[in-house]
């Protein structure tokens, strides 16, 4: 089922939801992806500012293990689409045409 708009004029929460009611991602890389949404709004500045914190490495390397589980989860449920190196904008493109986000 394709998603109402395309998918860079669609939250992130939707994204991920969409993708996990098409299966197209393991249930384990939807809970990190919905931790890592939650913590993506804590690192905005004035989130940070206001909750006291300071973003460092070892959160940034939690966010990207999850954003390779959900890469290869997205590349194993279509095989049209396989993974190269490139960047997030650019998986996201590849995603909406493999998986017909558009």
């Amino acid at each position: 089922m394709p998603l109402p708009r395309p998918a860079r004029d669609t939250r992130l929460q939707d994204l991920i939801q969409h993708a996990d009611t098409n299966r197209w991602i393991d249930q384990d890389a939807k809970m990190a992806s919905d931790l890592l949404r939650t913590y993506r709004n804590l690192v905005h500045p004035l989130a940070e500012k206001r909750a006291k914190h300071s973003a460092d490495f070892d959160p940034a390397d939690l966010c990207w293990s999850t954003v390779n589980a959900v890469l290869n989860d997205l590349a194993a449920s279509s095989p049209h689409w396989r993974i190269e190196r490139r960047s997030w904008f650019e998986c996201c493109f590849a995603l909406e045409g493999a998986h017909g986000l558009g």
